[in-house]
């Protein structure tokens, strides 16, 4: 981890906030706490941006989907104990790379810090979520936005700094073709292609 990282924090519980900036400070990386929404100028010069989606006062989604349009391309990872439901009626997404479960280990969320610092911000006009599946609990782990590179019907192809294993179940959501929505599916890793060494291209197989 790199020393001149420098992580802004959202969260507006001193327990939740004293839990987040005692991980980077394991892991070496300075930060700047806020109990509430700080400006968008406070922002601008992080390496990166941890929020909750539930504050007090203001809305989370207007913000970062402000601080995106005004430049800001750096990664964003958004700490919830929302419902899928509720985010995907929202527009969050659209701004946010990661997305991590409340309540999550250390272990977990430097897990997430890790795939954060070397996220490469990827630009394309189909969006795409997925999270691999939890064969033990059923339900979606770390939440991450890859690079879609194609759709050929039952099959989707994209590049992510995520490791999965050939086999794993894995959950997508999709834009509709309105694009106004998420689509969820459900599939399974069919083809596993190292593109670096931290970056792999992954075919998906619906089911």
């Amino acid at each position: 981890m790199s020393q001149k990282a420098l992580a802004v924090v959202i969260e507006d519980s001193a327990i939740s906030r004293a839990y987040i900036t005692s991980v980077l400070k394991e892991l070496n990386i300075s930060f700047t706490p806020f109990e509430s929404l700080p400006s968008l100028n406070q922002v601008k010069q992080s390496t990166f941006l941890v929020t909750d989606f539930m504050l007090q006062e203001g809305s989370v989604e207007d913000f970062l989907l402000n601080l995106r349009a005004s430049g800001y391309q750096n990664p964003i990872l958004l700490v919830t104990s929302m419902p899928e439901e509720v985010l995907q009626k929202s527009n969050v997404l659209e701004a946010v790379n990661f997305l991590l479960r409340k309540p999550f280990s250390k272990e977990e969320l430097k897990k997430a810090l890790e795939l954060v610092l070397q996220e490469k911000k990827f630009t394309s006009e189909k969006k795409l979520w997925c999270a691999r599946k939890n064969p033990i609990s059923n339900k979606p782990e770390l939440f991450e936005s890859p690079f879609l590179q194609e759709i050929n019907g039952e099959h989707v192809t994209f590049e992510s700094l995520f490791h999965y294993d050939k086999g794993d179940n894995i959950i997508l959501w999709m834009t509709s073709p309105d694009g106004m929505s998420l689509v969820q599916k459900e599939g399974v890793i069919e083809k596993k292609e190292a593109k670096t060494v931290d970056q792999s291209v992954y075919t998906v197989r619906i089911i």
